[in-house]
């Protein structure tokens, strides 16, 4: 059984607060049941069964950028990474080395660095406005800005 890290400060962050009790739910349900690599591929009949969330992608919606959608059922959430490795990718947490070759295979990790890079605020803290670079599989380069609510 894997153990993750949470921060004990969730239930007191603006933008955990204001989730719906499901989209409380799915977090923690998505946050728990990621691969250590941050990866979650979704079977949406068994959330349903251990979450009793009716309206999945509602739900999903409300996560907002915090949840990347890599393919129809495979999510992403960028700043486990980050929460779960301190440091990375140059973490001594001996698990980096095989969350960096899933992350490759998904074509989420190149040359060192997130090739989807979400500079989000650090994790329950309130930063400023970043950009979001996003390489594309066809290797261009989209920039949007991460609303205030992250």
């Amino acid at each position: 059984m894997s153990k993750r890290f949470i921060d004990t400060g969730i239930f007191d962050d603006d933008w955990f607060m204001d989730l719906s009790k499901d989209a409380k739910l799915l977090w923690v349900y998505f946050i728990t049941k990621c691969d250590h690599a941050g990866i979650l591929k979704l079977n949406e009949k068994l959330c349903k069964v251990q979450t009793d969330i009716k309206d999945l992608p509602g739900v999903i919606k409300q996560l907002g950028n915090r949840l990347v959608t890599v393919n129809e059922h495979l999510y992403f959430i960028p700043k486990f990474i980050e929460f779960q490795y301190p440091g990375f990718p140059n973490s001594k947490v001996r698990q980096q080395i095989s969350a960096v070759e899933i992350l490759t295979k998904y074509n989420l990790f190149n040359e060192g660095k997130l090739t989807l890079t979400k500079q989000l605020s650090n994790c329950y803290e309130h930063d400023t406005v970043n950009d979001i670079v996003i390489v594309n599989g066809n290797g261009h380069e989209e920039k949007s800005e991460i609303p205030d609510f992250l």
